[in-house]
């Protein structure tokens, strides 16, 4: 099974190398993907999603668990690798809120 290796800064997905193939995320202000760019610049996927995450266009077939963020982009989460032993994922605290 080949190793994902993402590259984060302050929680937010800046690229990928899957399998010495490299891609950037183009994020929105929130976090959420709005393109997918090759190792050459060139626009390979694009996303568009309607309020609450539904994808509402996408082109582009390239795999990747990292779409919409839901408010907080520090949330996006990795889902768990199974069997390498490389299991990781982005997960912090939530802030305690009163009211």
């Amino acid at each position: 099974m080949a190793t994902t290796r993402y590259t984060v800064i302050d929680g937010e997905i800046l690229s990928e190398n899957r399998a010495g193939v490299k891609r950037d995320y183009v994020p929105d202000p929130l976090g959420s993907t709005l393109a997918l760019l090759d190792s050459t610049q060139t626009q390979t996927d694009t996303f568009s999603y309607y309020p609450y995450g539904e994808v509402a266009s996408r082109t582009g077939t390239t795999a990747t668990p990292f779409q919409y963020v839901e408010g907080n982009p520090t949330l996006m989460q990795e889902p768990p690798q199974s069997g390498n032993g490389n299991a990781s994922a982005f997960v912090l605290p939530l802030p305690f809120l009163s009211w």
